[in-house]
């Protein structure tokens, strides 16, 4: 199903040519709608990669960011009562909302740089926290950047590949530089687990004038 969703893409992607001033809106209008459902955003990175190279990765970055901030605003502003009592049912969201309160800008980087937390729910889910909106944009501007140039990557060495551009040598290079970026990310998500899994969620403060209540829900 993956690789029909990427061949799909892929196909999408080629139809606006090279990139241009018209395929860079479509990326961008892409990656931000795909910001806000829970759809792989790895397999739509991997497509841009192997259609437009890196010269797609700006507009991915900010095309992202721009996603996230959308999401934050519709959880913050327009969806706020139903998103809370979504995650008072779930004691891991919770307890990560609790967290980033209690650590800010801090935890927000490293949630983006890696974590077990997909991203689309933690784009809707800052929203009930007390982060600052530019916080949370420019986090996620600056911290995914790893993620987005590995995913890229594979695009083009895919890409590469399958034209016989690639040597064997430049091959392994980049199978060894994408398993080391792999594994720092792992490493940061299995820390950043272990972090929330010990920490005991509590009621935070207020939201805009709303009291966050975090307490589990009444039967």
């Amino acid at each position: 199903m993956m690789e029909s969703l990427s061949e799909a893409l892929k196909h999408f992607l080629q139809m606006w040519g090279e990139l241009s001033f018209i395929s860079a809106i479509v990326v961008g209008a892409l990656v931000i709608v795909l910001s806000l459902a829970p759809v792989p955003r790895t397999t739509v990175n991997i497509a841009i990669g192997a259609v437009f190279g890196f010269s797609a990765m700006p507009i991915v970055m900010v095309s992202n960011a721009i996603g996230a901030a959308v999401a934050f605003l519709l959880a913050r502003h327009l969806f706020f009562d139903r998103l809370q009592g979504f995650a008072n049912g779930r004691p891991r969201l919770r307890t990560l909302m609790q967290a980033v309160d209690d650590e800010g800008w801090r935890l927000v980087a490293l949630l983006r740089l890696g974590s077990g937390v997909p991203g689309v729910v933690q784009n809707y889910l800052y929203g009930l926290t007390n982060i600052p909106l530019w916080t949370c944009t420019a986090m996620t501007l600056i911290f995914t950047i790893p993620q987005i140039w590995v995913h890229i990557y594979l695009g083009v060495v895919g890409r590469d590949a399958l034209e016989q551009k690639a040597p064997n040598l430049d091959l392994m290079v980049t199978v060894v530089t994408v398993v080391v970026v792999l594994c720092v990310i792992a490493l940061i998500s299995r820390r950043m687990r272990i972090a929330l899994r010990d920490r005991n969620g509590r009621p935070a403060g207020s939201l805009n004038g709303k009291v966050v209540d975090r307490s589990e829900p009444k039967v």
